[in-house]
């Protein structure tokens, strides 16, 4: 790209790139206080008095409050389409998220904190469902590359959290100053006011109608598409939903504290580090992942991140008393975690076809919140029962039923392939139709 169509490109795009701006900052800060939960559990089981693996349902509140906020979310956007109603919903969202983390914090009810943090899940589901769906509908066929970048920049704010936290552990200590505040509570009041450049950033963006460039689509009707052929496109989607249903690395890092401790194999301070590796592979995969976007189908990405998955698992099942090996596959678990979900994310445009609504950006949303709101309880009783090597097992099983469900749509569901191509090739193709 010469320096003349760089200047070009970026001067036709300068509301929508300025926006991404915006959603990216929201992504990293999303990122910076959600991740903050793992190493945060065994502070909160001493601040709630409640038993670590117990404290842990936490993540399952969250979760609940994540699937319910997405479906909000979700129908709100299908109905205020300018860009101003959709600014005022994220900036929404962002303020609860900041204000219901940071008041969790300074509790010592169990109850309340488990309230505190639906109610920080709703906002969390919001946020997700609001930039996954809007990036779509700037950059249509470019989504890919988009949605790499806002997970980018997630991964950043994910790898930092564990650090700042650490950090203000080591500055201001681990005992209680007094009964409300203390390390736990500064820091997460110091992140949350962060969310005032968040704000800031998309007040000042252009104002942008992204629902007229959505709205320019093939409609079924222009394409003589039957009742049937639609209902085989819904199917396509939905069992993709499942695929990332089954893709939680959230709570493979949310665990992932909890896990080392239980190994008894590392100590407090470096099980912290650790966790910070992941989400560095993690963010760092995916920088990487936004040049491979442009060069790799879809379909090679995910095969080679599930392959990555079940080889790096398996070696933590084989080498269970080595740090050494553990710590290796934590990094490339981070690394082969990071582009699943938005390739995922991708694939309905780019690899099926198929336009992805804010009512679909939802159902996406709800899956993989269901799949969250599950888990927990699962990795429970999987720490009961088997020890620390259970959550492995658990993983790996998550990872086996994913890899089986993406093939099925890999081969069953391209665009032009054995079912969605058979539409495409019965339809008679006529002029884009307009839905003002």
């Amino acid at each position: 790209m010469t320096q003349a169509t760089a200047l070009k490109y970026l001067s036709e795009n300068k509301g929508k790139l300025l926006t991404q701006i915006s959603l990216c900052l929201a992504l990293f800060f999303q990122g910076t206080i959600w991740s903050m939960i793992g190493p945060s559990l065994p502070m909160f089981a001493v601040r709630t008095h409640t038993k670590v693996l117990s404290v842990g349902y936490i993540v399952t509140a969250r979760a609940l409050g994540n699937a319910i906020g997405g479906i909000i979310t979700g129908n709100l956007m299908d109905k205020y389409t300018t860009l101003p109603q959709r600014r005022g919903i994220i900036i929404f969202t962002m303020i609860c998220l900041a204000a219901s983390l940071s008041a969790a914090t300074f509790v010592s009810h169990f109850i309340i904190v488990l309230v505190l943090n639906v109610v920080a899940g709703l906002a969390v589901g919001s946020m997700k469902t609001f930039c996954n769906t809007l990036v779509g509908y700037l950059w249509r066929e470019q989504v890919n590359i988009f949605l790499q970048m806002q997970q980018f920049c997630f991964g950043i704010g994910s790898t930092l959290s564990p650090l700042i936290l650490a950090g203000f552990i080591k500055v201001v200590g681990t005992k209680e100053r007094n009964q409300w505040w203390d390390s736990l509570s500064i820091c997460y009041f110091c992140v949350a006011c962060s969310v005032l450049i968040v704000i800031v950033s998309f007040l000042i963006a252009p104002e942008l109608d992204v629902r007229r460039e959505v709205r320019k689509k093939i409609t079924s009707k222009s394409l003589g598409y039957s009742a049937y052929e639609r209902i085989l496109e819904f199917v396509a989607f939905c069992i993709l939903t499942v695929a990332i249903m089954f893709n939680t690395e959230g709570v493979f890092s949310g665990f992932l504290y909890t896990y080392l401790i239980k190994t008894t194999l590392i100590n407090k301070v470096n099980a912290k580090f650790l966790n910070s590796l992941f989400w560095l592979c993690f963010t760092v995969a995916r920088l990487v992942a936004l040049a491979l976007s442009y060069y790799l189908k879809p379909m090679y990405l995910i095969i080679m991140n599930s392959l990555g998955l079940i080889i790096s698992l398996s070696l933590m099942l084989i080498f269970r008393e080595n740090i050494m090996v553990i710590s290796v596959c934590v990094g490339i678990i981070g690394t082969y975690y990071s582009t699943l979900i938005p390739v995922s994310m991708g694939l309905p445009k780019s690899y099926m076809g198929i336009e992805v609504t804010g009512g679909m950006g939802a159902m996406i949303n709800l899956a993989t919140s269901t799949a969250n709101f599950v888990s927990p309880i699962l990795v429970t009783m999987a720490f009961k029962m088997a020890g620390s090597i259970g959550f492995v097992w658990y993983t790996m099983t998550l990872v086996l039923c994913s890899s089986f469900v993406y093939a099925i749509v890999l081969i069953l569901f391209k665009k032009d392939g054995l079912v969605l191509g058979r539409m495409k090739r019965r339809a008679e193709l006529s002029p884009l139709v307009l839905n003002e």
